[in-house]
């Protein structure tokens, strides 16, 4: 690790450079997550996966400043707050936080790929387990019932976007994300059938929550208890044509 985000995030927190703390123990680990939103090993693959030196260097930038951008979108708050973390105006959080932000979501298509669900495959049914997350955000204004109903999310009951998440069971890599949809508007089976469904494997189905019950046996198994397995010619098959289009 080219840095060391755990005592560089912990210092930002505690607000001083003389602040002593334990390394690397549960209570550190568990203060930076907490505001970070993941461990300092993460952060430090993510820099390394940005490379910002080489891909987006800018004058006076800082590894601070990923933590920054980490840290508006754990907690997503008014950015006077967010500013008063590291101890500066609102204007720069606002310059550097936005920046890594950007560059975050661009790794999209680098790290989530649906092909890695067949790391570790052993040819079972069920390759990924798939759930939408909620997100909050501000309601409609002004208030309109009909249009509030679109966005309303039972999770937090309030307006919220709805994400479609696919996680590899047997690797723990996010493979799938097709969002955002309105909650109120999309349960999770329409967004399953507008998107995922139609990048199964004949035969291949998802594990998924009781949400997704009138989709099974067919395409998810949400209640049944059996599991088959796959043809192994059809994944041989599936996975050769993955290959063969990553060379085109």
């Amino acid at each position: 690790m080219k840095f060391d985000f755990e005592t560089i995030g912990m210092k930002m927190l505690s607000g001083s450079k003389s602040t002593s703390f334990n390394t690397g123990s549960r209570s550190t680990l568990r203060s930076f997550k907490s505001m970070f939103g993941c461990p300092p090993v993460v952060v430090g693959k993510l820099w390394d996966l940005l490379d910002p030196d080489t891909h987006f260097g800018a004058k006076n930038m800082a590894p601070e400043h990923l933590l920054w951008g980490l840290l508006f979108l754990k907690h997503y708050s008014v950015e006077t707050l967010h500013a008063t973390v590291p101890g500066v105006s609102v204007d720069t959080f606002r310059k550097w936080a936005w920046i890594f932000v950007y560059q975050i979501s661009y790794l999209e298509e680098e790290v989530i790929v649906w092909s890695n669900r067949y790391k570790g495959d052993t040819h079972e049914d069920c390759m990924v387990s798939v759930d939408g997350v909620d997100c909050r955000i501000n309601g409609p204004s002004p208030y309109h019932e009909e249009l509030s109903r679109q966005w309303y999310s039972y999770k937090f009951k309030g307006a919220g976007v709805r994400y479609e998440i696919a996680v590899s069971i047997k690797a723990g890599h996010i493979v799938w994300i097709n969002g955002p949809y309105p909650c109120g508007s999309y349960p999770d089976t329409r967004i399953f059938k507008l998107g995922i469904m139609h990048y199964l494997d004949p035969g291949e189905r998802v594990e998924a929550d009781a949400g997704y019950k009138s989709l099974d046996p067919q395409y998810v198994k949400a209640r049944t208890r059996f599991s088959q397995q796959l043809d192994p010619v059809q994944v041989k098959k599936s996975k050769l044509q993955y290959v063969q289009g990553m060379k085109l």
